[in-house]
């Protein structure tokens, strides 16, 4: 006698392939928004890099200028920071560069400190131009730059001076440095605000020094 075994011809039937259709999806907007949030955390903290890394050619930047001046100027590094500085017999003429995006002119003067155009190997030179993470540009590029504020693209950095302590100093001022971002468009990431004290501090810390009001 020959035995044999029947395996059931049957497939899936419309219901069930719904049903596996219907998890799948489930499944993917689950598991599709973790992952570009993820992404885009992952961005957020290149950008905090950044400005940590922007904050300090910043400074060295405008510390170097001010060494360059005559003593008889009384021209500070903080003068190349948060005031213009036009010298009268010089060419050198800087604007602030406080209140503007990287992407900025005023900027130009670290862009070219970080990458200057001589053969001749600078400390704070990288080998590649910080880019935005959001757009894939130098933040020194002028597409990192916009008139409205927030700019209306993620990844902007924004240099912002909180001045504090002159209500006790009465003419000297603590100022306080800070690069803030932007995040998705038309808006400051997290609870960052260029318009209060506390939002600033949100922020990447840049430098404190004193200055007159």
């Amino acid at each position: 006698m020959v035995t044999g075994t029947r395996f059931s011809a049957r497939g899936f039937t419309l219901i069930e392939f719904m049903l596996v259709i219907v998890i799948i999806g489930l499944m993917l907007s689950v598991f599709i928004p973790q992952c570009q949030r993820s992404r885009y955390e992952a961005k957020i903290g290149l950008v905090r890099q950044n400005a940590s890394e922007a904050g300090s050619y910043v400074v060295a930047w405008a510390q170097k200028q001010a060494m360059t001046m005559p003593k008889s100027t009384e021209i500070s590094f903080e003068d190349f920071l948060t005031g213009s500085v036009n010298h009268r017999g010089s060419s050198f003429s800087q604007s602030a560069l406080v209140n503007h995006y990287t992407g900025h002119t005023s900027f130009d003067g670290v862009e070219k400190f970080i990458r200057p155009d001589v053969p001749i190997r600078n400390p704070f030179c990288s080998d590649a131009p910080i880019r935005n993470p959001f757009n894939h540009i130098s933040i020194f590029d002028r597409l990192n730059d916009d008139t409205e504020v927030p700019g209306k693209q993620p990844g902007l950095l924004f240099l912002i001076s909180n001045p504090t302590g002159g209500e006790i100093l009465e003419k000297d001022s603590i100022n306080e440095l800070y690069f803030i971002y932007t995040g998705m468009a038309s808006q400051w990431y997290g609870s960052i605000d260029a318009t209060s004290v506390p939002g600033i501090r949100r922020g990447i810390f840049v430098t404190k020094f004193f200055g007159q009001r």
